[in-house]
Order: structure tokens, then sequence, then C-alpha cells
């Protein structure tokens, strides 16, 4: 519902506006007469419309997301109602018209005093749109309520007393109601009281308030104070009409005042929606757009990476407006946003806004962005350990499969033929040898076995010195580590490969091997040669990128001090 009306409040807006006018220009134009009494107030009633009408009636289109225009709305209509009912009706009795219908209508007299009760809701829920605390909240819920039971007191009330309207009845005449509705209107000194007490509030908070929000609350607590001090100068009688008149501005203009001058608020706003949102089931990401959207009437908002749309609503135009969505220093996507129906571009205050949502959503895209990339690793993963899987199998069945076939084959010849015994048992052996190097090929491609035998630290060693060969080669690794199964193979085949690489292609005459643990492990191979080639990364590089990648961990290959530097980190951890 929320959603909706805040959709449609430049609709509602303008709806307003016009019958504002409308009311107004015939409440000016009424011959007033001085037997209608001073009670009905013509003058300043007309000027509380006007004044809450056009406040009302900016708020929805600039702000619509604050309750203030909504409030303001509010007054407005019940100035409406008895400007353009009540008054009417009670020139009718006057010119000795009388009926129920018209005595309904002149009992719309009975809720005149609703907007200026309603200017507590405003100083409770100044400046954020909601009572901040539990005393305001429930002092805000106390003055909703009241306006509603007072409203109906008033135009139940027994107005049979009223001479204007002598000799005319309701349905309601003659029962209790009446008389219970006139009790029940003891509630409206309290709510005078109350509007008070918020307004006072506003002025200590003013006191108490430092910097941006000093200035906002500045001008909403002269706008109490003056208000507040204008009560019981009307109370007495006296003072001029115009005086009375000019008053009803004050309030609407402190509020206009302050919330368009220091537009502060929409962000905060937007947090509350979104996190709304997300609690109702949606992603931190649309709760943000969908937020934005609704509070700016934006028709189209959405989170793009390069190409990719993560997160939107509305339909994609071609008119939109980027900002750039930073992240400590990286550009991670973009905010990408429309113009509001019938405009070119979008307002410096959105803009302003907009610009402070990218920090919000900064946070939730490298959200999505780690996410994402996660899965991705996950299912790299998976397809590794698939495509290991499908390679055993094929060397199992491929390879092992024919030996032991053969095996069997040559056992079965030897025990057919005594003479030829011996020619296959040697084969037999012979084949079965062969099946033994396979297996420990196998076994090795899965788990070196030095690791199981020597520990990370003598393995390593072993590897380096063996692949190494005549090159001169160092390996400083600390002794007796207990590192997690992952990360040892990972290390242990990446030092490997990396020496592998230098002795093969870099014309290098010596290479050192160096790990360090922490909270990761770091593996360091450098060398002295020069004759790496960086633009074209063979398998070797790209298989030690995957197994880093796989366990969440980095790979740097390039130009090194002297030569060539391979460095990968793997975290302990998330792994131990």
């Amino acid at each position: 519902m929320r959603s909706a009306l805040i959709r449609r409040a430049d609709v509602i807006a303008f709806a307003l506006l016009v019958l504002t006018a409308v009311v107004a220009a015939a409440a000016i134009g009424m011959q007033v007469r001085d037997d209608l009494g001073p009670d009905a107030q013509i003058p300043e009633r007309t000027a509380e419309l006007v004044a809450w009408g056009l406040t009302a009636s900016i708020l929805l289109v600039r702000r619509p997301d604050l309750s203030f225009g909504w409030i303001f709305a509010t007054g407005a209509v019940v100035e409406v109602v008895y400007l353009g009912v009540g008054v009417p009706a009670a020139v009718a009795f006057d010119d000795g018209h009388g009926s129920s219908a018209l005595l309904w209508a002149y009992s719309l007299a009975g809720i005149q005093w609703v907007p200026d009760v309603l200017l507590g809701l405003v100083f409770c829920r100044f400046p954020t749109g909601a009572p901040a605390g539990r005393t305001w909240v429930l002092l805000d819920r106390v003055i909703r309520w009241g306006v509603v039971v007072g409203a109906c007191a008033g135009l139940l009330e027994d107005w049979n007393g009223t001479d204007a309207v002598a000799g005319t009845s309701r349905f309601i005449d003659g029962t209790p109601v009446p008389s219970i509705a006139s009790a029940l209107l003891v509630v409206l000194p309290l709510l005078v009281l109350l509007t008070g007490v918020a307004g006072v509030n506003v002025v200590v908070r003013w006191y108490r308030a430092r910097d941006l929000e000093r200035r906002q609350l500045a001008w909403m607590a002269g706008g109490a104070v003056v208000t507040l001090l204008g009560w019981p100068v009307a109370a007495t009688g006296h003072a001029p009409p115009w005086l009375l008149a000019a008053s009803a501005f004050v309030a609407p203009a402190a509020l206009l005042v302050a919330i368009l001058r220091y537009d502060l608020w929409a962000i905060d706003s937007i947090v509350r929606r979104s996190a709304s949102y997300h609690l109702r089931g949606g992603g931190t990401l649309d709760g943000i757009v969908h937020a934005t959207s609704d509070l700016l009437r934006l028709p189209y908002v959405a989170v793009c990476r390069g190409a990719v749309v993560v997160a939107s609503v509305g339909q994609a135009q071609d008119d939109v407006e980027r900002w750039p969505i930073d992240y400590e220093g990286e550009v991670l996507g973009e905010l990408v946003c429309a113009p509001r129906f019938g405009r070119e571009q979008i307002s410096s205050q959105d803009r302003v806004v907009l610009a402070s949502t990218t920090r919000l959503v900064a946070g939730s895209l490298r959200t999505e962005v780690l996410t994402a990339d996660l899965l991705d690793a996950r299912q790299r993963l998976i397809a590794a350990r698939e495509e290991e899987r499908r390679r055993m199998r094929r060397d199992l069945h491929d390879g092992i499969g024919p030996m032991l076939t053969g095996l069997g084959l040559n056992l079965d010849a030897a025990r057919a033929d005594p003479d030829r015994a011996n020619e296959y048992l040697a084969t037999a052996k012979d084949a079965s040898g062969e099946v033994i190097r396979t297996l420990r090929a196998l076994v090795y491609d899965l788990r070196p076995p030095n690791l199981d035998e020597l520990g990370f630290a003598g393995a390593l060693k072993l590897q380096v010195a063996h692949v190494a060969g005549t090159l001169q080669a160092t390996t400083t690794v600390p002794d007796a580590l207990d590192l997690p199964a992952a990360v040892e193979v990972a290390a242990l085949r990446t030092a490997v490969e990396a020496v592998h690489n230098v002795v093969k292609h870099a014309g290098a005459t010596r290479v050192d091997v160096v790990v360090e643990v922490g909270t990761a492990l770091t593996l360091t191979v450098v060398d002295d040669g020069t004759g790496h080639d960086w633009g074209m990364p063979g398998v070797g590089l790209a298989s030690m990128r995957e197994r880093a990648d796989e366990l969440g961990g980095t790979f740097t290959a390039g130009p090194g001090p002297s030569g060539g530097r391979v460095r990968a980190t793997y975290p302990l951890e998330v792994l131990t």
C-alpha cells in the first residue's frame, strides 16, 4: 500500500493542489456574514488550507518517502472538507434551510482542530520521518489514536443545542451516542498538551544537537516556538485575523526549508526500505534497487557489472545516467538510473542521493562478486575432480587392464605348456612389474608418497633437488609443519613445476625455493634466468594458478629482481 502511494505521489500532489486552489478560492469569494460568528474562522482556516496544501504537494513531489507530506496532506483534506462542506452547511442553516444531511455537514465543524494537533506528529517525527526512541514512539501513537477518537467525537457530538440548527436532528440524536461523543471530547485538551510537549522536544533536541543536524533542527525549533506561542494569543480572541492567517504558514515553511535545504535523509530511507525488502525474502542488491526506484520514483534502476545486469527494477532504457561503484579503490560496476517520466535528466538532489547509494551498493556488490567467484571456483574444482576421475578411469582401463589381462593369459599358457612355462612366467613377471610401476605413478599423482614418508619439508627438499639436477638450488622451509593435506600437495606440485620451468626455459644458474608460514602458506620460487617468456603462459603456469584458486589462494608469476619469480599463497585458517 505504501509503495503504491509513493509511486503515485505526483498524481496525488497535483490533485491535492487543484483541490486546495478550488476550495480556497471558493472560501475567499464566499460571502461570510457576521451572523456566522467568529467560530467559523474563515480567513484563518483558508490560510491554513493554503499553507498545508502547498506544503503537502511540494513534499509529496520531492520527498514522498517521508511521512511529513502525508501528514500535511491529511490536514489539508480536513480543511478542504470543513471549508468545502461544513461552512456552506452553516450558511445554508443561516438562510433557513435545514435537513439531516446538512446537519451532518454542519457537524464537520467539530474536526477543524485536527490540523493543529497533527503538528504534534510532525514534531515527534522530525527530521527522519519516524519517531526516535520509545518515548516518542508512544507519544506519536497516542496523538494518532487521539486524533481519530477526537475527530469521531467532534463529528458525533450533540449539536442540537446550537441555535443555528434548532429543529433539525440526525438519526443518532436522542440516543446515548452524542452524549458519549461529547464526553470523549475531553481528549482535545490532552492532545493540545501533547502537541506542545512534542514541540518543546524539538527545541530541546536543537539545543543538544551539533553541526548539520543543529542547523536543520533550528528551523523546525523556530517554527515550533512561534506556533506554540501563537496558540495562547489566538485563544484570547483578540488577535487580528491577518496575524492568525500569517501564523498558519510558519510551521509549514520551517519544515519545507529544513527538509529541502538539508536533504540528507533519503539515503536513510533507502537503507530502511532495503532492509525491509531483504527480510521479506529479496536479495540485498534487489532491496536497494527497489527501494531507490520507489523512493526517488525512477522508472529504471540497475546495478551492472560490465555487461551483466546484477539487479534491476523496471525496463531498461537508453536515456540513463551512470555512477561508478567503487570498493576500496576498485571499480566493481555501475549504478544505472533513468530519469523520472517526463523529465530529461535526474535532479541534482537525487544525484546526491544516488551518489551516496553507490556506497551502499559497493559492499553488497563486493559480496556478490566474491560469491560468484566462490561458485566459479567450486565449479572448476568439481570439474577438475571429475576430469581427474576420468583420467584415472582411462589409465586403469587402458593401461593396467590390458596388462593384467596379458598377465593372466601368460599364466594360463604356462600351465597349459609346461615345456615353455619358464618363458611364460618371465613374461608374466615383466607384466606384473609394469603393473606395479603404473600403480605407483597413479598413487603419486593422487598424493606423492614422500609427503607421508618424509613430511612436507623433507619431500620438498628432495623433489626440488631431484628436478633441479645440476642447477644450484636452495630450499628454505620450516621443519615439523602441520599443514592441511590439500595445501601440502598443492605447494609441493607448484614448487616442482616452477623449478622444472626454470630448468627447461629460464637459462638460469640457480634457483631458490622459500616457504613461509603464517595465516597462509607462501611459496616463492626465484631464479636468475633471462629466458622466461611471461607473455605466453603455458600449461604449467595455468595448472599452478588453478591449484591456488581451488584453495582460495593467490598466484602471481612474472619478472623478479634478478630473473623470474613465482609466488603462490594458500590460506590455512579456513582449511584447518
